[in-house]
């Protein structure tokens, strides 16, 4: 790589939700489902959380029951590196490092489990940036807290612990961009690549929530970026590697 290939990639941005985009799970309900008392009785009341929009709160109390039950945080931290990446978007994420592409995560996941996650494959220092609900540790409870505590602009659609529009327009505010690629696959991902710039690339899974608004917005007249989609987290790896 010459010098002037270096510097362009230097000035390509590469953004990656997390659950369902660079692993092939929700690795909230992973955790939860490995190490509560009940499956059943923490899934209806996640998905009452969900459906008031209050996941975020509702994924606390779950780590709360969980850390009565005795359950240390390195068993989770243990329980964290079983859950995999594929070869080929691992070896994307290495090479892209290697080559000074900025990578970054934007999730409403949690510091905890992402990092746990990244740091087991060796992938945590590969990453500049890791916004999402952070998290802080009671003795061996896991006490997670929303990122945003402020309102949302007008018209976000994002809920309230975090609007990954608000972040991504500081990111790509921080200079001219070569090139800005976001990867994501639900709709708490449309307001992150409705903030894309013009030039910019939205990696998107098919036939998922995100995908689905896009369409939408598109048939209602609205402009939306270069969208490809994706299925599989090999199919999502093939796509990055152009951008190399």
């Amino acid at each position: 790589m010459n010098e002037g290939e270096q510097n362009a990639a230097r000035r390509q941005l590469v953004v990656f939700d997390f659950d369902w985009t660079m692993i092939e799970c929700n690795s909230d309900t992973e955790v939860v489902f490995k190490f509560c008392a009940d499956k059943e009785i923490s899934k209806k009341r996640l998905q009452e959380a969900a459906a008031t929009r209050s996941w975020t709160r509702g994924m606390d109390e779950e780590l709360k029951a969980i850390s009565e039950l005795d359950v240390k945080s390195k068993d989770i931290q243990d329980f964290l590196a079983t859950i995999p990446i594929e070869a080929e978007l691992l070896r994307f994420v290495e090479e892209a490092a290697q080559a000074g592409i900025d990578l970054r995560v934007l999730s409403d996941a949690n510091s905890f489990f992402i990092e746990g996650v990244l740091q087991s494959k060796g992938l945590l220092g590969c990453f500049s940036r890791i916004v999402t609900n952070p998290v802080t540790l009671q003795g061996e409870r896991i006490v997670v807290s929303p990122f945003h505590q402020d309102e949302h602009p007008e018209g976000s659609s994002s809920p309230p612990n975090l609007c990954k529009g608000r972040v991504m327009k500081d990111w790509i505010s921080e200079r001219e961009w070569h090139s800005v690629v976001y990867c994501g696959d639900g709709e708490g991902d449309y307001e992150g690549v409705n903030a894309l710039p013009k030039e910019g690339t939205a990696l998107v899974r098919k036939d998922w929530g995100l995908h689905r608004r896009l369409v939408r917005a598109e048939e209602e007249g609205i402009a939306v970026p270069r969208v490809v989609v994706w299925e599989d987290q090999r199919d999502l790896a093939a796509s990055l590697f152009k951008f190399l």
